[in-house]
């Protein structure tokens, strides 16, 4: 999705579904500078004024999911209120399949399934904390799970392309999962990176200067207000990261 424009990638009559590029807001963001309050939701609700009473929030925009700033792929917009309604219904219950893209320092051997509780004392905390198991209310942490596949692994750069399936996505949950099982997204200093992703890949650059590779690859639902399977699928930009990426690739929904 170019900055200026939405790229829809799937849509039915009560869905439609972007492909995010990397370095652009989900929701509305306040800032005294006009040109970094751009948004997704600015450009849903450009294209529908309806849309800003789709969601109970004004700054969504009708949509039903997140992506933080760095994170590129899949997100979800309702084209009315009844269907934001029962999508958050469907999305909040783990009715809902998620497909995720990240790379990740080291070598990842092989796949495996994580289970934690996810949360933070603070409401506004930049980082999340994962816990064993449940802790005391103060806590304020979910029930996260991930399963990780390993996608591809380059020697030279020490670094692997996995992926993860989740039904309900909690904030973080890819970027702390894989930092807590001791691979951190290349990049991501706040949950444990030590190396750049501009440095993993000098001569390489990527076509968006992001932080860190995390992309939202894939969304499956059943839309039962239509009777029908949602199925949205959001291509990678960067050309270094489809080149690890295989075309017959475990990763697919």
């Amino acid at each position: 999705m170019d900055r200026a424009i939405l790229k829809i990638i799937s849509e039915n009559k009560n869905y439609l579904a972007i492909n995010k590029s990397s370095q652009i807001h989900s929701v509305k963001i306040k800032n005294k500078d006009e040109l970094l309050k751009a948004s997704v939701a600015d450009l849903l609700i450009e294209r529908d004024g309806d849309a800003i009473s789709y969601s109970d929030k004004v700054e969504d925009g009708g949509l039903l999911n997140r992506l933080d700033y760095e994170t590129s792929g899949v997100l979800i917009a309702a084209k009315n209120r009844k269907a934001w309604l029962r999508g958050r219904e469907i999305l909040l219950s783990g009715k809902i399949e998620k497909s995720y893209l990240a790379l990740v320092e080291g070598q990842v051997k092989e796949g495996c399934e994580l289970e934690t509780f996810i949360g933070t004392p603070y409401r506004r905390a930049k980082k999340v904390k994962i816990y064993k198991s449940k802790p005391g209310k103060d806590a304020r942490a979910l029930e996260a799970k991930s399963e990780v596949n390993v996608v591809s692994y380059d020697k030279e750069r020490d670094v692997s392309l996995v992926n993860l399936k989740i039904h309900v996505a909690r904030r973080h949950q890819v970027r702390a999962h894989m930092g807590f099982l001791g691979y951190p997204l290349v990049g991501d200093l706040l949950y444990g990176s030590k190396r750049k992703l501009s440095d993993v890949f000098k001569g390489d650059l990527f076509e968006t200067q992001r932080g860190f590779f995390l992309h939202a690859e894939g969304v499956k639902f059943f839309d039962d207000l239509s009777g029908e399977i949602f199925i949205a699928q959001a291509e990678i930009e960067e050309a270094v990261i489809l080149e690890m990426h295989s075309s017959v690739s475990n990763s697919k929904l």
